[in-house]
């Protein structure tokens, strides 16, 4: 059967077949997440977040494979309603990446990060800032 390509928003307890084209946008340290997991915010093109959760045995095996701004086409990841207590971002549903989870890397495509630069402050404004002491920045490949 075909897998249809969602946006974040799309995909419910409910959705079956479905492909995601995501961004790694965040790569959240484990000890954040709790021993034996591993956390990642996932961003598809429009902006739409999710969080993406990867438990113990699948850790050495999944994680080598995301890259932090690299381009991904994930299907068939478990898709779960997170208590309220849990929730970190506006959707409430999480993906639990596991064994059976098909991670594609998007080669041909550059991931989109309008949705990203909105909400940061250019360097001209930081560096004019009487208050920011720099000595040096860090560039992340």
């Amino acid at each position: 059967m075909a897998h249809q390509t969602l946006l974040v928003p799309h995909i419910r307890l409910d959705t079956r077949n479905w492909t995601a084209r995501i961004t790694i946008t965040e790569d959240i340290p484990a000890i954040t997440c709790g021993i034996g997991s591993k956390l990642n915010i996932l961003t598809d093109q429009e902006g739409n977040e999710v969080a993406a959760i990867i438990f113990g045995h699948h850790i050495p095996i999944l994680v080598p494979l995301l890259r932090l701004f690299k381009v991904y086409d994930i299907t068939n990841a478990q898709v779960k309603l997170v208590e309220p207590i849990y929730i970190i971002l506006k959707n409430p549903f999480q993906w639990t990446l596991q064994r059976d989870t098909f991670i594609r890397p998007v080669l041909d495509i550059a991931p989109t990060f309008d949705y990203f630069l909105d909400g940061l402050t250019p360097f001209s404004i930081i560096a004019r800032s009487s208050s920011a002491k720099l000595s040096s920045v860090d560039i992340m490949e």
